[in-house]
């Protein structure tokens, strides 16, 4: 029973500040019983949420120095698991979004400070790769958008808009299999500035230029007409 209440009061101390970070300069046994917040471990550098020297399991809130939830999650063994969100000071949401194992995954919202909003979708079969994501300017306009393939190898388009929302780049896939992309490039009055294609080259191990390659002018005279 005094063990239970000794590490209530020690919970509810700790759930005011942030998380600490390991002593080293503690003994091995020492350390064991005192780790506290995140400790980096295992070959892979992964971290875990220790409480009392135990990995964590079940919901932990950190909270703002004016006393505001800062952030809600899950931990299962000293990882991040199930749903979390973050918040500003004055309670606004900052993030959410779901964890798997200590990972990322599925959607994820961002409402940055400047009324801006991000949209990105993790991958569920590779740690913290993303497949999507949206991203739209504080003024309400779509700034980029890009999709990749499943396994995440590729892009599958990329899009991307002038503060005016007019279209400034859009990368798309054509060729899957022989990395092929079809490349337009837009003026802010929405008339072409370049079109061309790019492929993945094996031997060089880089992007070269291939098919047509055209330039224009802002007034759309073409200027440049090549073939590779």
């Amino acid at each position: 029973m005094r063990r239970q209440i000794i590490f209530s009061i020690f919970c509810l101390m700790f759930s005011c500040l942030k998380a600490q970070t390991l002593d080293t300069s503690l003994g091995t046994e020492e350390r064991k019983v005192k780790k506290n917040g995140w400790v980096q471990e295992g070959p892979g550098g992964y971290e875990f949420f220790y409480l009392g020297g135990i990995k964590h399991n079940g919901v932990f809130t950190l909270k703002h120095d004016n006393g505001s939830v800062k952030q809600e999650v899950n931990y299962k063994k000293g990882l991040y698991q199930g749903k979390l969100q973050n918040y500003y000071p004055n309670g606004s949401v900052k993030s959410v979004g779901r964890y798997s194992k200590g990972n990322k995954v599925g959607k994820w919202k961002y409402y940055h400070k400047d009324n801006s909003y991000e949209e990105i979708v993790y991958s569920r079969r590779l740690a913290n790769e993303i497949r999507k994501s949206y991203f739209q300017n504080s003024n309400g306009r779509v700034a980029s958008s890009m999709k990749t393939l499943r396994n995440v190898e590729l892009t599958k388009y990329l899009r991307t808009y002038h503060a005016n929302g007019n279209p400034k780049l859009e990368k798309v896939l054509i060729k899957r299999f022989k990395k092929l992309y079809e490349i337009e490039e837009y003026y802010e009055n929405a008339r072409m500035k370049k079109h061309y294609f790019l492929q993945f080259d094996k031997e060089s191990e880089q992007w070269v230029y291939t098919r047509e390659y055209k330039e224009f002018n802002k007034n759309g005279k073409l200027t440049i007409h090549e073939y590779h």
